[in-house]
């Protein structure tokens, strides 16, 4: 027996941090890492009626922070996606939020 298996490079990694309900024009916080280096990362918001909008692009910096307009969403449920990429591939992590801009 020769030789072991090359090992496969890990895919990047990230999060996003934000409550579960928000209104007004919340800050959007989080992480990216890659044991290669991020080449890129992006925080799109997909939601009712409404094709997937990119929101920030957010370079290689290991946390980000993104203002999130969502005053002027309507309310219901919204999708954050954030995509990290370096050179072993890109790897996708969501997040559920309500936007509720209703006064009580």
């Amino acid at each position: 027996m020769c030789c072991a298996p090359a090992s496969a490079s890990a895919l990047p990694t990230g999060t996003i941090s934000l409550p579960n309900y928000v209104s007004g024009n919340p800050t959007v916080v989080g992480t990216q890492s890659s044991t290669s280096g991020i080449t890129s990362g992006t925080l799109s918001v997909t939601g009712p009626m409404m094709l997937p909008s990119t929101l920030c692009n957010l370079g290689s910096a290991p946390t980000w922070s993104c203002n999130w307009v969502a005053s002027l969403m309507p309310d219901g449920l919204y999708t954050l996606v954030l995509n990290v990429t370096d050179v072993s591939g890109t790897t996708t992590v969501t997040k559920n939020v309500v936007v509720d801009n209703t006064d009580p």
